[in-house]
């Protein structure tokens, strides 16, 4: 499923989340393309994706580079789900 909402916390009826680029509900797979954007919150990404795991969620972060090559962002996606 592309662009989902995943709620990492809740107070008093208020929600707060993050918005996956994909989810995969049935193995907790987030799956975030990475563009140039993410080599300016290096620490905003590794504070989001350890709250991520802590709840139990494996990320899977594919640079836009990659996508060049789909066969093998395919492959890493297949692992990913095998793991």
């Amino acid at each position: 499923m592309r662009q989902r909402p995943i709620i990492y916390n809740e107070i008093l009826g208020e929600r707060e989340y993050y918005v996956a680029d994909f989810y995969c509900a049935e193995k907790r797979l987030i799956i975030e393309l990475d563009g140039m954007i993410h080599e300016n919150q290096k620490e905003y990404d590794t504070d989001r994706e350890n709250t991520l795991k802590l709840l139990d969620y494996k990320i899977l972060r594919i640079k836009n580079e990659e996508l060049h090559n789909i066969n093998q962002v395919k492959k890493k996606i297949l692992d990913a789900c095998e793991n």
